[in-house]
């Protein structure tokens, strides 16, 4: 089935402001998703809607993962979380899901402790 426009509006029905406001979260997400393409050990970055996956690799360009006794996303989990924020893996991809009720300033703050933590762990920092 087609959704078209609405493809977002059914986790913000109820109030043409909620809308609104759900549409400009998604896309201050995707935007703040942007800088992400520039670190070396980012492959991939899936988003729909709110949630995210941010695929980590160990070459760019051929997209060859890391292995898995790198353990490369639990370890970026666990920087993640000495900076206060608790994401969660699946293998070499990043999940994020923030709650719709979530601030423009505590969304900047996830991004950024993404971004610090993937920086961090994968040797950019």
């Amino acid at each position: 089935m087609e959704m078209g426009a609405y493809k977002n509006e059914n986790v913000c029905t109820g109030h043409g402001a909620g809308i609104h406001v759900c549409r400009f979260k998604i896309s201050f997400l995707e935007e703040g998703l942007k800088r992400f393409k520039e670190l070396s050990h980012v492959g991939d970055i899936r988003q729909k809607g709110m949630m995210v996956g941010i695929e980590l690799v160990e070459d760019k360009k051929t997209k060859k993962p890391y292995p898995w006794e790198d353990n490369i996303g639990h370890r970026v989990i666990l920087e993640a979380r000495k900076n206060g924020l608790v994401i969660r893996p699946l293998g070499n991809v990043i999940v994020l899901m923030p709650v719709l009720s979530m601030t423009i300033p505590e969304l900047e703050q996830v991004l950024d402790i993404t971004y610090n933590a993937i920086a961090k762990v994968t040797g950019e920092r």
